[in-house]
């Protein structure tokens, strides 16, 4: 029964996934520029905008796509994730998407990106068999712009008011298959570098 759940669990999981972002559209993005908020400090940023600051004591946040489980302190004072938008702890900002999952924001800019561990569960593994997989990526556009998945026609729609960042986007789609496969993600990696250079 446990390794029926836990193989129920992974297929919830996929299901979930497929039905939010499309995997095979999701390039990989580069760690940058990633300035933390507060100078460095721990704080909470709840869903009105109101920023606590304090000490973040324990987190049981959900972290993976999909979850709205769990909850923060803050100071000892417990806060439910329906109830935050953002927090920081150990030099790390997380935010929430727009799939209710908090990422790890991994560059900070005009256009800033985060990723989240995709994980799944094998219950013939020790402690129920949690493995890493793979990063999904996020983009966002200002700072209180959606956080979405990273998908070539969500970076286009988001850089159009720049013809810089166009121009190097016209360069990736002007790669061959093969060039793209190979050397592709460096040619997306100065697209946002040059929004965020503006």
């Amino acid at each position: 029964m446990k390794r029926l759940t836990s193989y129920f669990v992974v297929f919830l999981l996929g299901f979930n996934l497929l039905g939010c972002i499309s995997t095979a559209n999701l390039p990989n993005l580069a760690s940058g520029f990633n300035e933390l908020e507060n100078g460095g400090k721990d704080f909470i940023e709840l869903k009105d905008g109101t920023i606590l600051e304090g000490e973040v004591t324990k987190n049981t946040l959900g972290m993976y796509l999909g979850k709205s489980t769990g909850s923060i302190f803050l100071n000892d004072k417990k806060y439910s994730g329906n109830e935050i938008m953002a927090f920081q702890k150990d030099q790390k900002y997380w935010r929430k998407t727009a799939y209710n999952d908090f990422n790890e924001r991994i560059i900070k800019g005009k256009i800033s990106g985060y990723r989240s561990e995709l994980l799944t569960y094998n219950s013939t593994l020790p402690k129920r068999g949690r493995s890493f997989d793979y990063y999904l990526f996020y983009i966002q556009k200002g700072e209180k712009g959606k956080v979405v998945a990273y998908e070539l026609k969500v970076l286009k729609k988001m850089i159009e008011d720049y013809p810089p960042a166009v121009e190097e986007y016209t360069k990736y789609k002007a790669l061959s298959k093969k060039e793209k496969k190979k050397s592709g993600q460096l040619y997306l990696d100065d697209v946002i570098k040059t929004y965020n250079k503006q």
